[in-house]
């Protein structure tokens, strides 16, 4: 993105990129929306142990990766290059996710710059067909001097996820077996906000990476 426009004017631009991702592919995120409300909604109104967890997060791994992938591939200008696929998603998330938890225990503001830093690294990886490590370091430099706008952008998925959040807690409900109603608006809330952060990551890959489309004239 232009480093001279305005942090207003990248995060405006960010989030109004996301917007036209999400209108480009609505059925993926209405699909994935489906199928993780559902899934965590049994799990939290059923008794589950670790089994049950795992296999919860194993689902929304693979629905992430493919809701990514539909916008990569029919949202994003220029489309997929490459033959990336899961193993390198998967591979970034733990290496991506794991520093990213680390930072957040230790001053949290660590973590979201990571978090901002590395917000378009699905983008380079399945829309550009860089491995893990390279992905990575192409986020991270591509994203230099625009962590700030990132962040601001990033407030909107964080929202939905703290409202989900703080709707559980305000519930009441033991957290181990809900009713569905409760368990269906907070995961609501919760996978909405997953949901957006992947449109918003996807949002500063198109800006930062595609630079002949409409979307990204004026960013680099």
């Amino acid at each position: 993105m232009n480093r001279d426009d305005s942090i207003g004017e990248r995060c405006s631009a960010i989030l109004q990129e996301a917007s036209r991702l999400v209108s480009a592919v609505p059925a993926a995120f209405a699909i994935f929306l489906g199928v993780m409300v559902a899934a965590a909604s049994l799990v939290d109104v059923s008794s589950s142990g670790p089994g049950t967890e795992f296999g919860l997060n194993a689902i929304n791994i693979m629905a992430s990766f493919a809701l990514t992938m539909a916008v990569v591939t029919r949202g994003v200008e220029g489309g997929r290059k490459g033959n990336r696929g899961a193993l390198t998603y998967i591979g970034i998330s733990i290496l991506s996710g794991l520093a990213i938890i680390l930072g957040v225990v230790a001053l949290i503001v660590p973590g979201l710059i990571l978090s901002a830093r590395w917000s378009p690294v699905y983008g380079y990886a399945l829309g550009e067909g860089q491995g893990v490590t390279d992905a990575m370091s192409e986020s991270w430099e591509a994203t230099r001097g625009h962590t700030l706008p990132i962040l601001l952008a990033l407030l909107v998925p964080i929202a939905f996820t703290i409202c989900g959040l703080g709707l559980m807690v305000m519930s009441g409900e033991d957290i181990d077996r809900m009713s569905w109603s409760t368990a269906i608006a907070i995961n609501g809330f919760v996978y909405l906000g997953s949901a957006l952060g992947i449109a918003v990551g996807l949002s500063v890959f198109s800006l930062l990476a595609r630079q002949g489309s409409d979307a990204a004239e004026g960013f680099g």
